[in-house]
C-alpha cells in the first residue's frame, strides 16, 4: 500500500512540474492560497484561453497545470497535423477541442459532443475564445450524445458531480421521458466516406455503444486512432470489440521524458493520479515513430 503522506509530494516529481519550473511554483502558490474567484481565465500552452471552475476537479487541475492528461495531450499533439479531421466525443469544458483545433488549423475540422448541458453552455465559452481567433479552424459543437442508434438516453449525475463534472454519464431510456438527451450514431452526423485521424471518447461507460455507432467507419477503416478512457478494461469489451476491425491497442502512460504506448498492456499510469486510457490504432508502425522522439511538444519541451 502506498503512504498517503508522500503521495502529495510525489506528485510534485513528475514531468508536469520538474520540467516546467514557473508552473511548479504556481501550483504551490495555489496550495497556500486559493484565488478568490472559483472562475479563472487559463492560458494553455497552444495559445487559447481557457475558463475553468476551480472548484470542479478537472478544472481545478488545468488552472494548476496548464495541462491535463499529459501523455494524452502529447500523444494528440503528435498524431494530428494541419488539414486533418478530430472527433471529441464527451468534450467537457472543452480542453481536447481547443488542442485539437490548436493542431488541425484553419483546413482542419474538429466535432464536439456534449450533451449534458449545464457543462454544453461552459464548453461554448471555451470555443468562442477559440473562435477569436483571426485562423480559426472549423469547430462543430453538438449538443447531443453519439450511441449505438438514433434514441433517448437520461443524464445520470451523482452527488460528486459538482466535485467532478465529468462523471455525468448516459442511460439509455425507451420512451419519452422528461430531461431526455437525443442520441444519434456517429454515421447520422458525419459523412461516412470522411476520414477522421484521431477520435477521443470518454463518456463514464457508454464508450462501446458510441463504437457501435461508428461501425460505418471501423468497418472501413476510417478513423486511424482512436483514444479512449476504460474503468472496467477486463470487462467492458471495448478491446475485443476493435480488434474485430483490425485495431490493435495499448495502454497510455509516460516515463519522465515522453509518452509511452504498450501493446503488451502491461504498463499503465498511476491510477492514485489520473485515469488509465488507451489508444486504438490502424497504424501502429506510424504511431510508434511518432511518439518515440524524447520530449513534451504539447507543452513546449
Amino acid at each position: 500500500m502506498k503512504s498517503t503522506a508522500v503521495q502529495p509530494l510525489f506528485q510534485f516529481l513528475k514531468p508536469h512540474f520538474l520540467l516546467r519550473p514557473k508552473v511548479l511554483l504556481e501550483r504551490i502558490s495555489y496550495a497556500i492560497k486559493k484565488p478568490n474567484s472559483a472562475f479563472q481565465l487559463v492560458n494553455l500552452p497552444w495559445g487559447h484561453k481557457f475558463r475553468v471552475n476551480i472548484n470542479e476537479a478537472v478544472g481545478r487541475e488545468i488552472y494548476k497545470q496548464k495541462v491535463f492528461d499529459l501523455a494524452v495531450t502529447e500523444i494528440a499533439t503528435r498524431i494530428l497535423s494541419p488539414g486533418d479531421q478530430a472527433v471529441d466525443v464527451g468534450a467537457n469544458i472543452g480542453y481536447m477541442t481547443s488542442l485539437f483545433a490548436s493542431r488541425v488549423g484553419p483546413t482542419g475540422r474538429v466535432h464536439a459532443f456534449e450533451p449534458v448541458p449545464e457543462i454544453y453552455s461552459k464548453l461554448k465559452v471555451n470555443v468562442d475564445f477559440i473562435d477569436a481567433n483571426r485562423k480559426k479552424p472549423f469547430i462543430k459543437l453538438h449538443p447531443f450524445a453519439l450511441g449505438e442508434s438514433i434514441s433517448q438516453g437520461k443524464i445520470i449525475t451523482s452527488g460528486y458531480f459538482e466535485k467532478n463534472e465529468g462523471t455525468a454519464y448516459i442511460e439509455p431510456v425507451k420512451e419519452n421521458q422528461d430531461g431526455v438527451v437525443l442520441i444519434k450514431p456517429l454515421s447520422e452526423v458525419i459523412d461516412k466516406n470522411e476520414v477522421i485521424k484521431l477520435m477521443k471518447v470518454d463518456v463514464e461507460g457508454f464508450e462501446l455503444n458510441v463504437l457501435k455507432g461508428a461501425k460505418s467507419f471501423l468497418k472501413s477503416g476510417k478513423i486511424i486512432h482512436i483514444i479512449y478512457e476504460d474503468h472496467e478494461a477486463e470487462t467492458s469489451g471495448l478491446k475485443e470489440y476493435l480488434t474485430e476491425f483490425g485495431y490493435q491497442v495499448g495502454t497510455i502512460s509516460y516515463d519522465f521524458w515522453k509518452p509511452v504506448v504498450d501493446f503488451s498492456l502491461q504498463k499503465t499510469v498511476d491510477l492514485t493520479w489520473e485515469s488509465q486510457n488507451y489508444i486504438a490504432t490502424l497504424d501502429r508502425v506510424g504511431l510508434e515513430k511518432m511518439i518515440e522522439r524524447k520530449g513534451w511538444r504539447s507543452v513546449g519541451l
